[in-house]
């Protein structure tokens, strides 16, 4: 499994804040969220399931998470019903030393050169886990997209 052991370890249902930037000067937009992971395919990939909201619009994403160990690097696939729409998004990147996950992808802009997506996985101390998102321009400026912050859900 290797590089995908934090993920692993975050097997369950969860929920937080989320919080959407549109654009970095402005105040967030703030919805509650869930997640649900859950290992997937002999626990050789982690699926990341979450629902957040827009303007009172529900939504919902998924990123499937795999380690290559061969090539030590992590690959996902993400998409979600409000960035993404009916495309997926591939991404690579790094298991980092404290367990983090960090991978990348890029996304078509029609009036320019692609831009890309930064995702990061990390848990903290406190038992919870955050899921970081960053819209980077062509340039390779990075500006803070997506922050959730998730604590394990209640049993039911």
């Amino acid at each position: 499994m290797g590089g995908i052991d934090l993920l692993t370890g975050l097997s369950g249902t969860w929920d937080g804040p989320n919080r959407l930037w549109l654009r970095p000067t402005e105040a967030p937009h703030e919805s509650q969220s869930t997640a649900t992971v859950l290992p997937v395919i002999g626990g050789r990939f982690v699926r990341i399931d979450y629902t957040w909201a827009y303007q009172g619009e529900p939504q919902e994403g998924s990123l499937l998470v795999g380690y290559e160990t061969e090539d030590d690097v992590v690959t996902a696939v993400w998409t979600d019903s409000w960035h993404m729409g009916d495309k997926l998004m591939v991404c690579r990147g790094v298991a980092e030393a404290s367990g983090s996950v960090d991978v990348r992808g890029s996304y078509a802009v029609q009036s320019g050169p692609d831009w890309g997506w930064r995702t990061v996985i990390r848990s903290r101390d406190d038992g919870t886990f955050v899921m970081i998102m960053y819209n980077i321009t062509p340039e390779g400026t990075e500006a803070l997209a997506v922050e959730a912050v998730y604590t394990r859900a209640a049993p039911r």
